[in-house]
């Protein structure tokens, strides 16, 4: 996997690993550690270590606040036995650490989604962990009444980063399933880095397209 993500970047020094920043209520004690080392990384393949700093030169890349992160809800009930020290939030941004000047502009197009995420050079000075934000109420948008200019238009608006085919088919989903409209967050939820779509097929199954 990692040869594969260094060939995609072309960066062939490339390493990547993981943080986890966990926001406790009391302070953390050393049986805790010991005990979330054991949950978050396999100790015969993996080294986990406590409060080690980004290191110089290295990339992180992390959700922006209010993003819902698919694994916490998951972490957090694995860091929490009854009785014990309950962590409140975590956030699992995926660190990379490049030895190349073009390193930065490599990873941002590769790995980085604006919509979601923040990269970061330095170790990020957290006060809460604690999702901050407003809740808005989704855009609709009836793809069948734009023109192809405004269809592509409306692909890259907001920091989204989809192409004109990709709004085109996107458009070929809403006709073929007869939705009335579809909405700002499928459109970010389809805009990922391989930029790929599901899109049903005639006979009822499903087929990804790029």
């Amino acid at each position: 996997m990692l040869r594969r993500l260094r060939s995609s970047v072309g960066l062939d020094d490339l390493e990547v690993w993981r943080d986890y920043y966990i926001e406790v209520s009391e302070g953390v004690s050393e049986h805790t550690i010991q005990r979330l080392s054991g949950i978050l990384a396999n100790p015969v393949v993996e080294r986990c270590l406590y409060g080690a700093p980004l290191p110089p030169g290295a990339i992180q890349i992390m959700h922006r606040n209010g993003v819902v992160d698919n694994e916490s809800d998951s972490i957090v009930q694995a860091l929490c036995p009854r009785g014990g020290e309950k962590p409140r939030r975590q956030r699992s941004p995926q660190p990379t650490s490049p030895a190349r000047p073009n390193s930065n502009r490599a990873i941002r197009s590769q790995l980085f989604n604006p919509n979601t995420d923040v990269l970061l050079t330095t170790e990020p000075a957290l006060v809460t962990l604690r999702p901050q934000g407003r809740h808005t109420s989704a855009q609709r948008f009836d793809l069948r009444r734009l023109d192809p200019s405004a269809l592509a238009e409306l692909g890259m608006a907001n920091g989204r980063h989809l192409s004109r085919a990709q709004m085109e088919h996107i458009l070929h989903v809403q006709e073929v399933t007869g939705v009335p409209w579809v909405t700002d967050v499928l459109l970010e939820a389809l805009d990922g880095p391989d930029g790929a779509i599901i899109a049903p097929t005639p006979r009822g199954g499903h087929t990804a397209t790029s």
